[in-house]
């Protein structure tokens, strides 16, 4: 086994795409937060202008759902690799040269 191919290459590549998905997210949350303080304070001193202010929470919103897209694109790029197909490409490997 070289380390590309090690039992450690698939939890980094998991836990890539559980942060894609965590940071999105919480990016997401921060966004819908701050924006949603915008739009109070702007209910409060110009009401008309109300509606014309969600386009942030909605961009917040996309970014969440990105996120989700990208974790779903990573996971379902990895492939899982038995012991005997690891060993089968190693010696293809050693042996080709």
């Amino acid at each position: 086994m070289t380390e590309l191919t090690g039992p450690s290459a698939y939890f980094f590549g998991y836990m890539g795409a559980a942060s894609a998905l965590v940071f999105a997210n919480l990016g997401s949350a921060y966004g819908t937060a701050k924006s949603g303080v915008g739009i109070m304070s702007m209910g409060v001193m110009n009401p008309g202008l109300v509606i014309k202010n969600i386009i942030p929470v909605v961009m917040a919103g996309i970014l969440g759902i990105y996120g989700l897209i990208v974790a779903v694109i990573l996971n379902g790029t990895s492939k899982y690799y038995s012991l005997s197909h690891v060993q089968r490409l190693h010696f293809i490997y050693k042996n080709s040269a």
